[in-house]
């Protein structure tokens, strides 16, 4: 018994050992795998690196000529003007298989190969980051660009809110433009919101109605008067509402038919034809006697001289009767009438006011600081976030120009061309955007490296 199970240990240990073997070995060929064609990869674009840069030494090829230009020279002209050879390349697609030279600001250029060959050998980049040429791996990064056009005024700039001239002179701040006027920003900085302390009762919105409860305000205070509306569709049902199916009247101011054409008949043909002009104006010496002028409201039906045409100026659907007339036509649909009661909300005790619009919570403040706007002023630090001074361009505010972003971002150079030529600038490459004195950019690197 026992000379049985020693056996059957030895089998069982020869089972791993065999197992053990088979996954090394497996592991063993997936590296070889990874090795070859990691090299067969690196042997492509090796080879198409050295023969894009040969093609851009030729002096008949022209490199990109402004910092943040880039071209491309692909696999198919390479071979067809003798620079690759190789028979490699012959399962690579010719026109997605290419060499892209990039012009830093530096002055610089940099040189990235594709292969696009199979899934094997297919070239791979991670995500893109934005960067500078110190972090760019040569002839091995890709590298794109975005550019912020700029645009140079002689107006002057106002900040908001008190419309000084001088930045210095306010210290308020913004995470995006508090209004449609002010859009230009300046003095990107570090800010938070902040608030001070108080007891007692703190109303939403310094006593305003609601029909819901605000974020903050759990407490319903005095109601106020109901809102009625009305709607075409059914509005949603509310505890706070309530609904009634009515009739609702449009009413339209009427117009009068106009003519359409003419029927013109000829008593030596005895027929008759369509005129758009009067019969006895036409420049033919037949047809010319009028037997009827028809009218239409549409340019199409033909109405009656007499009639009424819908369709003129047209009121908001309303409640209020439409009785129809000579000059007025009316349309009923059925529709709702609905009322909502309202109520005053607050909160009691302690409570955060936010500075300076007495919000009691962050989300109903907007206007950001880097240091205490008022005596015993605490610093939300959760808010701290990147903002601005807002301002807008005025006349006879300066004597001197300044240069204005174009875009409220970063984009591509066709867009950049695009806008500029919206507002009056003819120009198609960055080469004639810097001829022009008034109009200018300044360049983003983006950056993505080999995964």
């Amino acid at each position: 018994m026992f000379r049985h199970d020693e056996d059957e240990d030895v089998r069982r240990f020869s089972l791993i050992k065999r197992i053990a073997i088979v996954v090394v070995i497996f592991i063993l060929l997936c590296l070889v795998y990874f090795f070859i064609s990691r090299f067969g990869q690196n042997k492509l674009e090796n080879g198409l690196l050295r023969a894009g840069k040969e093609y851009y030494k030729s002096p008949e090829v022209l490199l990109p000529e402004q910092g943040g230009e880039c071209s491309v020279v692909s696999l198919e002209k390479l071979q067809n003007m003798g620079y690759i050879k190789s028979t490699l390349y012959d399962q690579c697609d010719k026109a997605e298989t290419y060499v892209k030279v990039c012009k830093l600001e530096s002055g610089n250029y940099h040189y990235t190969p594709f292969v696009k060959c199979d899934s094997e050998y297919d070239t791979k980049f991670g995500e893109w980051q934005v960067g500078e040429e110190s972090d760019l791996v040569a002839n091995k990064s890709n590298v794109r660009f975005t550019f912020m056009p700029q645009v140079y005024t002689n107006k002057g700039k106002a900040y908001y809110p008190s419309n000084v001239s001088d930045a210095t002179k306010i210290n308020t701040y913004y995470a995006s433009a508090p209004t449609n006027e002010y859009k230009n920003k300046d003095n990107a900085t570090k800010a938070s919101k902040w608030y001070t302390e108080a007891s007692g009762v703190n109303y939403w919105n310094n006593g305003a109605y609601s029909s819901t409860q605000p974020s903050g305000y759990p407490t319903r205070g005095g109601e106020g008067t109901p809102i009625t509306s009305i709607s075409l569709t059914k509005p949603a049902s509310a505890s706070y509402r309530t609904i009634e199916q009515i009739t609702l009247y449009k009413k339209y101011s009427s117009a009068k038919p106009y003519v359409m054409d003419y029927i013109c008949y000829d008593t030596k043909i005895h027929g008759q034809v369509t005129s758009p002009v009067p019969c006895e104006s036409r420049s033919t010496n037949n047809y010319n006697t009028t037997i009827m002028i028809r009218y239409t409201c549409n340019g199409s039906d033909v109405v009656d001289k007499t009639a009424t045409c819908a369709g003129g100026a047209a009121t908001d659907w309303t409640t209020s009767v439409c009785t129809p007339s000579e000059n007025t036509t009316c349309e009923t649909k059925q529709g709702y009438r609905y009322t909502d009661r309202r109520w005053q909300w607050y909160t009691s005790g302690t409570y955060r006011k936010y500075y300076p619009s007495g919000a009691s919570t962050s989300a109903g403040e907007i206007t950001y600081y880097t240091s205490a706007p008022i005596a015993g002023a605490k610093q939300d630090t959760s808010t701290t976030t990147t903002v601005y001074k807002f301002y807008k361009l005025v006349d006879g505010v300066t004597t001197s120009g300044s240069w204005e972003n174009a875009s409220d971002k970063y984009i591509s150079e066709d867009d950049m061309v695009d806008l500029l030529n919206k507002q009056g600038f003819k120009v198609n490459s960055l080469s004639e955007i810097l001829k022009n004195k008034d109009i200018k950019y300044s360049i983003r690197l983006e950056y993505s490296n080999r995964e």
